[in-house]
C-alpha cells in the first residue's frame, strides 16, 4: 500500500505543482483511505476470530504493528489474537500499549492476566486479575476473574514440591589473584609508608612474598547447585539448597587456588503478598595460600549462621526485603581470626510485571565483626557497609544484558586489624562494577560473558590495589 501511495504521488507531481489546493486534498483522501483500509483490516480480523481461526488473524494483523502506533483498537485485537493463538510475548507487549494509554482497559487487563497465566507467571497473573477486579466489570466477569483466581490458588497449592540445578563452567583471566598492590616497587614504598619506623631507621623494604606479590593470571573453574522446596500446606513452606564452586589459576598462581561448599535451609511463612523467612547457613572455603614457614599452607575457614528476612507487601512492581543474620566465622589454624558477625540489610527490586527479565536492584547492608579471641597484637575486628545496584534488561534476540555497580567501607575496630604489625586504625573504600550478557542457546543452556573491576583505597597504602576479571560461563539448568 505505502509503495502505491508513493508511485501515485510521484505521477501526480507535475499537477500538483500547478495546482497548490492539490496536495491538501491528497493528503486528505490518503487519511481517509488508510482508515478506512485500517477498519476493513481490523473487520477481517474480527472475522477471523469469530471463525476460530485466530493463527490467520494474528498473521494479518502483525504487519501492520508499526502503522498503527497508539490505536488502543488495534492493539487490543492484535494481542487477542496474539494471546488465542499462543504468541504471549507479542501480546502481552500489545497489552501493555492499550494500557498505558487506557490503565482502565478492562479486557486489555484480563486478558494480559490469562497470558500471564498461561506463560505460567501465576503471582503476576493473580495480581492482574485483582487489578481488574478494581474496574467498572459485570457481576458474572467479576464471578470468572474470582474462578481464575481460585485456579491459580489450587495450582499453587498442588505445587509442593519443587526441584532445580545447575552445573557451570568457568574460564578466564584475572589481573591480580591475591589483590596485591600494583608493583613490586609500589609494595617496597608502601611498606615503608605503612611502618614509618622502617623509614626513620632507613631500612630499606624487604621483597614482596606470598600474598603481596601482584600475579596475573587466567583460571577455570566449576560451580553447581541444587535446590528444592516443599509446601506442607498454604502459606507455609521448607527449603534447602547447597552449592560447590571451585577456581583453578595456572602456573605460579596455583598457590591460590579455591574450594568452598555452602548449605542453607529453612522456611518461609507467606501471607497474602508478604513473607517471612527464616534459615540456616553454612559455608566451609578452602584456599591453598603461602607462608614463609609452609609454601603449602591451606587457608580453612568456615562460617555458620541465622537469617531472618521479611519482603513486605508494598505495590506490584516494587519489592522491599530487609534482613538480619547472626553468624560465626572460625579459622581452624589461626583462632585470633575468629569473629561473630552481626549484619543488616535492606533492599527493593523494582520488576517489570510483564517481562520478568527485566528489573533493578538497590541494597545496602551494615556488617559488624568482633573478634572473639583476639591476641594482645591481634583484634579483626571491623565495621563495613556498602551500598550497591545492579539490572538487567532486554538485549537483541535472546540475551539479557546486566550491570552492577558497587561501593562499600571498612573501618577497622582495632589497630592490629589486618595483623600483628598494622599500627593505624584501617579505612578502606572499595569501588566495583560488572558488565555482561547472558545468551539462551536452547531451552535449559546458555552463555554468559563478563567483565569485573575493583579499586581498593586506604589510608594504609600496603593494602590498595586495583584489579580486573573477565570471564566466560556455559550453564546447563536442570528443573
Amino acid at each position: 500500500m505505502t509503495a502505491a501511495l508513493l508511485i501515485a504521488l510521484r505521477t501526480l507531481r507535475p499537477f500538483m505543482d500547478r495546482n497548490p489546493r492539490l496536495p491538501p486534498l491528497l493528503a486528505a483522501a490518503g487519511l481517509v483511505y488508510c482508515h478506512m483500509a485500517g477498519a476493513a483490516d481490523l473487520t477481517q480480523a474480527r472475522e477471523l476470530l469469530k471463525a476460530h481461526q485466530a493463527q490467520a488473524a494474528f498473521e494479518q494483523l502483525q504487519p501492520l504493528v508499526e502503522e498503527q502506533v497508539d490505536d488502543v483498537e488495534f492493539d487490543f485485537l492484535y494481542g487477542y489474537a496474539a494471546s488465542l493463538s499462543q504468541h504471549y510475548q507479542e501480546a502481552l507487549v500489545a497489552f501493555d500499549r492499550v494500557l498505558s494509554i487506557n490503565p482502565s482497559h478492562a479486557g486489555a487487563r484480563i486478558q494480559s492476566a490469562r497470558a500471564l497465566y498461561a506463560l505460567g507467571a501465576f503471582d503476576l497473573a493473580k495480581t492482574e486479575f485483582k487489578r481488574a477486579l478494581e474496574l467498572d466489570v459485570s457481576e458474572s466477569l467479576k464471578t470468572d476473574i474470582q474462578q481464575q483466581i481460585q485456579q491459580i490458588d489450587a495450582s499453587q497449592t498442588k505445587q509442593k514440591q519443587y526441584l532445580s540445578g545447575y552445573l557451570e563452567y568457568q574460564i578466564g583471566h584475572d589481573s591480580n589473584v591475591s589483590s596485591a598492590i600494583s608493583s613490586t616497587e609500589g609494595y617496597q614504598s608502601a611498606l615503608l609508608n605503612t611502618y614509618p619506623m622502617f623509614r626513620d631507621l632507613g631500612m630499606e623494604a624487604s621483597p614482596p612474598i606470598g600474598n603481596s606479590v601482584l600475579q596475573p593470571a587466567p583460571f577455570q573453574g566449576w560451580n553447581a547447585g541444587l535446590q528444592g522446596s516443599y509446601r506442607y500446606q498454604p502459606g507455609q513452606i521448607l527449603y534447602a539448597s547447597a552449592e560447590a564452586q571451585r577456581r583453578n589459576y595456572y602456573a605460579s598462581a596455583q598457590a591460590f587456588n579455591a574450594m568452598s561448599l555452602s548449605f542453607s535451609g529453612g522456611s518461609v511463612w507467606e501471607q497474602a503478598d508478604s513473607s517471612i523467612r527464616l534459615g540456616l547457613n553454612l559455608v566451609q572455603f578452602a584456599q591453598e595460600g603461602e607462608s614463609m614457614t609452609d609454601p603449602k599452607t591451606t587457608n580453612n575457614k568456615q562460617s555458620w549462621g541465622i537469617l531472618a528476612e521479611y519482603r513486605p507487601t508494598l505495590s506490584g512492581e516494587l519489592l522491599p526485603a530487609l534482613s538480619t543474620s547472626y553468624a560465626k566465622n572460625e579459622v581452624p589454624d589461626f583462632r585470633a581470626q575468629e569473629t561473630e558477625q552481626v549484619q543488616l540489610g535492606a533492599s527493593v527490586v523494582w520488576k517489570n510485571l510483564r517481562n520478568d527479565r527485566q528489573f533493578v536492584r538497590v541494597s545496602y547492608q551494615y556488617a559488624k565483626d568482633t573478634a572473639l579471641a583476639p591476641l594482645e597484637t591481634y583484634n579483626p575486628g571491623k565495621v563495613t557497609q556498602g551500598l550497591r545496584v545492579f539490572g538487567q534488561t532486554n538485549g537483541p534476540q535472546r540475551a539479557d544484558l546486566f550491570f552492577g555497580l558497587g561501593w562499600s567501607m571498612r573501618d577497622d575496630g582495632a589497630s592490629f586489624a589486618r595483623g600483628q604489625q598494622n599500627v593505624e586504625y584501617g579505612k578502606d573504600t572499595l569501588i566495583d562494577w560488572v558488565v555482561g550478557a547472558q545468551i539462551a542457546v536452547g531451552a535449559d543452556w546458555s552463555i554468559k560473558g563478563q567483565m569485573m573491576a575493583s579499586q581498593n583505597s586506604s589510608n594504609i597504602p600496603l593494602f590498595e590495589f586495583e584489579r580486573r576479571e573477565i570471564s566466560v560461563f556455559i550453564r546447563r539448568d536442570f528443573r
